[in-house]
């Protein structure tokens, strides 16, 4: 896993999965089956993509409706 942060990048060993178990926060959403992405850091969503201050992520079909939930709710 490589963690994208304020003071940079850090790389790690283990699964999404145990990851959002273990953080158990409603901040930190799936937007596929590669990203957990902090909620905090979504400027938009256009289409099927989460806009960030330096890039964009792909929002998988079976992720969108909830995906665009959690975020409606972070706002």
């Amino acid at each position: 896993m490589i963690f994208h942060t304020r003071n940079g990048e850090f790389e790690t060993y283990g699964s999404l999965k145990d990851l959002e178990n273990l953080l158990n926060d409603e901040k930190f959403v799936r937007c596929n089956s590669c990203y957990l992405v902090n909620l905090d850091s979504v400027l938009k969503i256009e289409g099927d993509e989460c806009v960030l201050k330096n890039g964009s992520l792909q929002i998988s079909r079976s992720k969108k409706k909830y995906f665009i939930q959690k975020f409606l709710e972070n706002i």
